[in-house]
């Protein structure tokens, strides 16, 4: 009767110690061809301690985070990414509780425009955490966007004056909080605090609220079909 060798116990690990091997090398080389490096430096103006959270999104508001870092005060950041467009935000964590409040010290890298992935690894993509106070979207301060604060003069004084008899406000909110950005109820960037303020409440015909985050309620098939029967209703 013919015999088998007996198989080595340490030849048999170095065999599968090379297939795993070899199979993260395959993984890294997908991730490399897949992913982009980027690279950039977290300083602030406002604090000396404080912990860090560096955030990179697919778009401005913060619909879409692909992922964050968490820093102890300023320093380099890395992060791989899909390739194509990102923006990077970061803020000061007073609190540690991950989310953003507008009364946290934050910044926005390239001046809170997209930085888009190039050929190679992307440096450079510094942030500089500035004083608080500034609504999350605006990235510039333009002019615009000053009167959307909730202490601004605008929205303030914006139940003043009370709307014709003719022009009726109905109140479509929305309150899905799927964001790092905001505390407690909102719809990821604005609270229900403000959305819902008293005096919109009072004035409004109607109130309806949908489970939609700060951008995906523009395109909601179920907000949209509303607003057109609202406008069918006013037309009658």
């Amino acid at each position: 009767m013919k015999r088998t060798a007996p198989i080595c116990p340490i030849a048999l690990a170095f065999a599968c110690s090379g297939c795993a091997f070899s199979k993260l090398g395959s993984d890294l080389a997908r991730l490399e061809d897949e992913a982009h490096l980027f690279t950039g430096f977290v300083s602030s103006e406002a604090l000396e301690i404080h912990s860090t959270v560096v955030v990179a999104m697919d778009d401005p508001v913060a619909e879409v985070i692909v992922s964050f870092r968490m820093m102890s005060g300023d320093g380099v950041f890395e992060l791989r990414l899909p390739k194509g467009p990102s923006w990077f935000f970061a803020f000061a964590d007073l609190n540690k509780d991950l989310r953003f409040q507008e009364d946290e010290p934050y910044g926005w890298a390239g001046r809170g425009d997209a930085i888009d992935s190039g050929s190679g690894d992307t440096i450079g993509v510094d942030i500089v955490i500035g004083a608080a106070g500034l609504h999350i979207t605006d990235r510039r301060a333009r002019p615009v966007w000053n009167d959307l604060y909730p202490e601004s003069d605008y929205v303030s004084t914006l139940f003043d004056t009370p709307l014709p008899e003719n022009v009726p406000h109905n109140l479509i909110f929305g309150f899905r909080q799927d964001s790092i950005f905001g505390s407690g109820s909102s719809d990821g960037v604005i609270e229900l605090s403000s959305q819902l303020r008293d005096a919109a409440q009072e004035q409004a015909v109607s109130v309806r609220g949908f489970d939609e985050g700060h951008v995906s309620i523009l395109h909601s098939d179920a907000v949209i079909g509303n607003v057109y029967s609202l406008l069918d209703l006013a037309a009658r």
